[in-house]
This record gives C-alpha cells, sequence and structure tokens, in this order.
C-alpha cells in the first residue's frame, strides 16, 4: 500500500492497529510513520480487516512532514473517543530520534518516546475510562486543552485523593503524571545545533532566574544539583509558582511533580534521572548525563513556557 505526503509517494511496508488506542502503527522503509486516533465514527468490527481500514479512513486524514526523517499523519478531528470517554494523543517527537546526539542517542530516544512515554499514555487513558465521563470534554472548543489541565489539576494530591477509586488515583499519579511529565520533557529540549540552547538576557526566563537565583548560571547549577541529588528514580523540576511569582527547583520521585503540591505551580522543564532515559549511553553515570542533557535544553522554548503562565 502507498499514500501521498504532500507531493511525495510514501510506500506504507508494515500496518499495526492497536484497537484499544485506535492507533495505526505505520512503517515506510527506515522510516516511522505515526497516526493520531481515528475518529469515533469509525467502525473498528472484526470483519473488516486493517488493510481495508487504512484505506477507509486516510480519505479523514490529513498527511504532513513532521521532521527531516519522521512522517506524521494527523486527523482532521483532534479528538478520540472511546466508549464516549476522552482519550490522550501520543504527540510525535518535535524533532528527529538522532537530533540529541552526541547528548542523547538514537536508541535512547526512540525507547524514551515510543515505549516509556507510549507505556504510561496507554495506561492513562485505560484509567480515564473508569472515571466520571463528566471530568473530561469529549468534544467543543479547545477540549483537548482543557482535558490537559483537568488531568493537571488531578494530579494535585488534594484533588487525587478525593477519587473514590484508589488504585485509578494511583494510576492518576504514576501514569498520568508520566504523560505530562514527558510531554514536558521532549518539548524543552532541542538540537545542540539549533541554536535554541542558548537564551537571551533580555528574555523573561534570564531576568526572573537573576531574580530567584542571582544569576542564570546559578539556576542552571541548581538543576544540575538537584537532578544528580534525586535518589532513585524521578525528576529534577524547574518550576514556577503563579502565587508566589517566584522561580523555584525541587527533586521528586517516580512520576510526582510540583503539580502535585499545589495548583499554581507551573512546570517549566524537567530533567528526568529515570535510568531508562540514559542508561544505555551512560549506564550508572548520572552525574555525566545530567551535565549533558544541559546542552540541549530548549531554553527558548522554557522561556515561551514561562511567558505563557506569568
Amino acid at each position: 500500500m502507498s499514500a501521498f505526503v504532500g507531493s511525495s509517494h510514501v510506500r506504507l511496508d508494515s500496518i499495526r492497529l492497536d484497537s484499544k488506542t485506535r492507533c495505526f502503527d505505520l512503517q515506510s522503509g527506515s522510516k516511522r510513520v505515526l497516526c493520531c486516533k481515528l475518529e469515533s465514527t469509525v467502525s473498528l468490527n472484526s470483519t473488516q480487516t486493517r488493510r481495508d481500514l487504512l484505506r477507509n479512513t486516510l480519505s479523514s486524514l490529513i498527511l504532513t512532514a513532521a521532521a527531516p526523517s519522521m512522517l506524521y499523519l494527523s486527523p482532521k478531528v483532534a479528538l478520540a473517543q472511546e466508549s464516549n470517554a476522552f482519550q490522550f494523543d501520543l504527540p510525535p517527537l518535535p524533532y528527529d530520534y538522532t537530533a540529541l546526539e552526541p547528548f542523547i542517542d538514537q536508541q535512547t530516544m526512540k525507547l524514551h518516546h515510543d515505549k516509556h512515554h507510549a507505556a504510561y499514555t496507554t495506561k492513562l487513558n485505560a484509567t480515564i475510562l473508569k472515571l466520571d465521563r463528566s471530568l473530561f470534554q469529549t468534544e467543543g472548543p479547545n477540549a483537548a486543552e482543557k482535558n490537559l489541565k483537568t488531568l493537571k489539576k488531578l494530579l494535585n494530591a488534594g484533588n487525587l485523593g478525593q477519587l473514590q477509586d484508589k488504585a485509578a488515583a494511583n494510576s492518576i499519579r504514576n501514569n498520568g503524571g508520566g504523560y505530562i511529565n514527558h510531554l514536558v520533557f521532549f518539548e524543552t529540549m532541542c538540537s545542540p545545533k539549533s541554536g535554541m540552547n542558548s537564551i537571551s538576557k533580555d528574555s523573561v526566563l534570564w531576568k526572573e532566574a537573576v531574580k530567584s537565583f542571582g544569576s542564570f548560571e546559578n539556576l542552571q547549577s541548581e538543576m544540575k544539583t538537584c537532578a544528580k541529588g534525586v535518589f532513585g528514580s524521578g525528576w529534577a523540576w524547574l518550576y514556577y509558582d503563579t502565587k508566589s511569582k517566584k522561580l523555584s527547583v525541587d527533586g521528586y520521585s517516580n512520576q510526582d511533580s510540583p503539580l502535585r503540591d499545589s495548583e499554581s505551580n507551573e512546570l517549566l522543564c524537567g530533567i528526568d534521572v529515570w535510568e531508562h532515559a540514559y542508561y544505555l549511553k551512560y549506564q550508572n553515570r548520572r552525574p555525566e548525563y545530567v551535565d549533558s542533557i544541559m546542552n540541549v535544553l530548549n531554553w527558548n522554548a522554557i522561556d515561551q513556557r514561562l511567558q505563557n503562565v506569568i
């Protein structure tokens, strides 16, 4: 089977349909082709073959180039419904798997995004099916954005404790936290050759760093010290408290974040120190990994995240 991406003809060598997430996993030669969830109107009955389903569905998909060596299929309708429940999508990486080399290797990026982040997404969506359907919108303007805000609020310890289903609450904490944490993680990195890993002294982030830490260099040093000091699996977070109007850096275990402490905390950048984030390249040398990742932090994106909440 083949399809057109812009003016380019692309052969689809393999097709896999995940009936639970309603996502196609497509492969074209050495290139990875991702597919967002199918529209809720698409039937997944057993008599329809995967190949036929793809043929019938391609007409409702828009094919766009997402990165130099990556193709991405995006549906006309951004929301997906499963039994009238909202489901979160796994976004593609905003850059190629090799973009962060030599600091983070290609294989680590593939496993981290395609396996670990995907697993958090799948388990989060499975948990949502067990929750009150009124928590998440299935339609309407900006529904996806509003649902992400709802998930962030749920991660607050006080709100999470109000869920009667304690197993679901624990899953939201772990898988919902993992989903959001990795959204921020992948969105705030960039190629070391992009120029986005530097920051202007006139930026909001630079000025706020001076207010909170004395200098931007002190902020960077605090982030590295924090990440190296997290015991076991966890994160070092740079975040902004919209109430105190202050930048802070703190370490958290597992998939927790400052969202657990207060709804006024906004995540700006996280350094993932779970071993799956670095072990293939750095093994037990976490300090070396932490020093290296500072070279691929997208300070321009982090600055923009700050501007959005300040």
